[in-house]
């Protein structure tokens, strides 16, 4: 099908025959990519016989379309896909045991008969799935107590730019013992065209958020969470549900007294006015399954504004290599999935048991040769008993088709940016497991093997940065000032000085605005007050300029992001005492922290204190060498001065 996913709905689903040779969209292997269209492509309509059955049966492997004879060439569907006792259950072991010789034939195409001599189906067990249909999806077991709950947004009007990530949360209190274990969650989309994606996360404190009921939060209302937990799950186009783990699987939900959805809103066209009450539907029980659930992600690439991907490059490749640590005993792999944007194409993941040796080639866990966006699929992997153990070298690559670009795509938050995420979940949880190491970039040719891009093109052939940088997790630890976490995550080689430094180099000369910038400051500034740890020796002018950045950067945010100038407070900042009250005609703006020196400029009266503050602001600007000119520098300055008339240093 042109879905990659759909080959695992089906049997042998990636291993079906081209209908005769040289057949249009026909891989290297005479293999159809494409089996319910009408070349093997993909992408072309309308469907051939077989794929208007599979879509009918709403993509899903049952009795009756193995039993159809859909291409009327005398063979059932099951027999031309090597399933003629109709056996087949998506994410379990099939072994149908073929007699010699057996010989897969396509399903769509009449013209296409292998051999598929008779099969003795007696005693062999047909499979019960039935027309998979959501909205009547029953994830629980026979005689299992559970529980369902639907959570909404309240309705949320889309800002009319491209992108906007906004925060949602809701009260829970049915699960903040404890007890609670994730057995399905299904997205439930209100305005499909507008929603990229959305994490689910959860927090311990029922302290936070005791009334929210789908209200709109911000990124600083989810910091008095003193125990967040790791994401419950991710929508993103071709997933749903967006949980769904196997009858004797369950993911633990420790101290879900609030969950939080984060919601990448799409608005490319700018269209004003569009509301939006989308959610999620979640499943749980009470008792734990017999395997709970881990998370290892040896990649989870989100910003990087040293990292682009050149224009014009038909397979440009970043890929990731890390070792396995802190399991207290092997673990089995479960599910396996990635996450790209628009130009990526394809994804591979593999295992060097043992460590990496350049002498051998690793184990594949999984390929995709053909990654689409619109199909970012998990897939069960349980059944191939794939174990791994501390000292094990995982690498993943993700593969980008640059050649509809014409400018660098850099690693960032918006659609059109680029990322690379690949996860695995896996049993028994190990709360201590971790994939760090280094991530580098490079070209590869027509036909190259990626498995064997760390053989082939060691990491001294790209670029490379230490993997903990990029990912969320240090991200987060940044934000919250853990230097420990910080410095573990990035293999000891960085700190809060470093980080606070490096937002002058990476901000300076360029337009202050762009997302790149903003969110490198948003994450490091938790850090910037002289009295945390690790940034105390910063000069008081590296200080001043890197908070000016930052002031700058929150006004640029609101029309971005939709952030409020919050997120970028630093709340245990210097007190004053003596902070002007608005004046009755100056909308008020919450708190914002003010650059040195145009804190104490600020003037009760309103025309003196913009004159001062915008002054105070160019000046300290200059001094920080960041380049911003024409309109682009007036505005900044000009939103920057709004703040700090209306801000109350707390």
């Amino acid at each position: 099908m042109a879905m990659p996913s759909y080959r695992f709905r089906m049997p042998n689903g990636g291993a079906v025959p081209c209908p005769q040779k040289d057949f249009e969209g026909c891989d290297a292997d005479a293999l159809c990519p494409g089996v319910g269209h009408n070349t093997c492509k993909g992408g072309t309509f309308p469907l051939n016989a077989f794929g208007a059955a599979f879509k009918d049966a709403s993509f899903t492997w049952t009795a009756e379309l193995c039993k159809a004879d859909s291409d009327g060439d005398g063979l059932s569907n099951g027999q031309e896909l090597g399933d003629p006792c109709c056996e087949y259950v998506a994410g379990e072991n099939f072994e149908p045991n073929l007699p010699d010789g057996y010989q897969l034939s396509h399903p769509g195409f009449a013209n296409s008969v292998g051999n598929a001599p008779k099969v003795t189906c007696e005693g062999r067990k047909e499979t019960g799935v039935s027309k998979f249909d959501i909205d009547a999806w029953n994830p629980f077991n026979e005689g299992e107590e559970g529980f369902v709950k639907e959570f909404r947004i309240k309705p949320y009007t889309i800002p009319p730019r491209r992108t906007t990530y906004q925060d949602f949360a809701w009260s829970f209190p049915e699960c903040a013992d404890g007890q609670c274990h994730l057995v399905g969650a299904v997205a439930v989309i209100d305005n499909a065209p507008y929603l990229h994606h959305y994490i689910l996360r959860g927090c311990g404190s029922q302290s936070v958020g005791a009334n929210w009921d789908g209200d709109k939060i911000g990124r600083s209302s989810m910091e008095e969470c003193d125990q967040e937990l790791d994401s419950l799950g991710g929508w993103v186009p071709g997933r749903n549900p967006f949980f769904k783990p196997s009858h004797d699987t369950s993911q633990p939900m420790p101290n879900a007294a609030v969950l939080n959805v984060q919601i990448h809103f799409d608005n490319p066209k700018k269209v004003a006015g569009v509301s939006d009450t989308s959610g999620f539907k979640i499943f749980y029980v009470r008792k734990a399954r017999t395997h709970s659930l881990g998370q290892l992600a040896p990649i989870k690439l989100s910003i990087d504004s040293n990292t682009v991907i050149p224009p014009g490059k038909k397979r440009h490749y970043l890929t990731t290599g890390c070792n396995v640590t802190g399991l207290a005993q092997p673990v089995t792999l479960y599910e396996i999935g990635w996450h790209a944007h628009l130009i990526g194409s394809e994804m591979y993941m593999d295992v060097w048991k043992g460590g990496f040796d350049p002498s051998r080639r690793g184990f594949t866990i999984m390929k995709e040769p053909r990654w689409y966006f619109d199909d970012q699929y998990n897939v069960e992997i349980n059944h191939r008993a794939i174990t791994i153990e501390n000292g094990d070298y995982i690498v993943n690559t993700c593969v980008y088709d640059s050649t509809s670009r014409t400018k660098d795509t850099r690693i960032g938050i918006e659609t059109v940016d680029e990322m690379c995420w690949g996860t695995l979940s896996y049993y028994p949880m190990q709360p201590g497991a971790k994939c760090r190491g280094i991530y580098w970039t490079g070209d590869l040719n027509d036909g190259e093997d990626a498995h064997a891009i760390p053989i082939a093109h060691a990491t001294n052939s790209g670029a490379t940065v230490p993997s903990g940088l990029g990912n969320i997790e240090t991200l987060v630890s940044i934000k919250e000032c853990n230097v420990t976490k910080v410095r573990e995550l990035s293999g000891g080689k960085i700190s809060m000085t470093a980080l606070l430094r490096q937002a002058l180099v990476k901000c300076s000369g360029a337009d202050i605005s762009t997302p790149t910038c903003m969110d490198f400051l948003g994450d490091v500034m938790g850090c910037r007050c002289p009295h945390h740890e690790g940034a105390d020796d910063l000069t008081e002018q590296e200080l001043a300029e890197v908070k000016v950045m930052v002031t700058l950067a929150s006004a640029q945010a609101k029309d971005l992001f939709g952030a409020t100038p919050e997120d970028f407070e630093c709340r245990e900042d210097i007190a004053t005492d003596d902070a002007p009250a608005s004046s009755s005609s100056t909308t008020t703006t919450p708190a914002s922290p003010a650059p040195s020196g145009a804190r104490d400029a600020v003037s009760a009266t309103t025309t003196k204190a913009t004159t001062v503050a915008v002054e105070s602001t160019a000046t300290t600007v200059a001094k920080a060498g960041i380049s911003a000119s024409g309109s682009t520098a007036a505005s900044l300055v000009a939103a920057s001065a709004a703040l700090l008339l209306s801000a109350a240093f707390a």
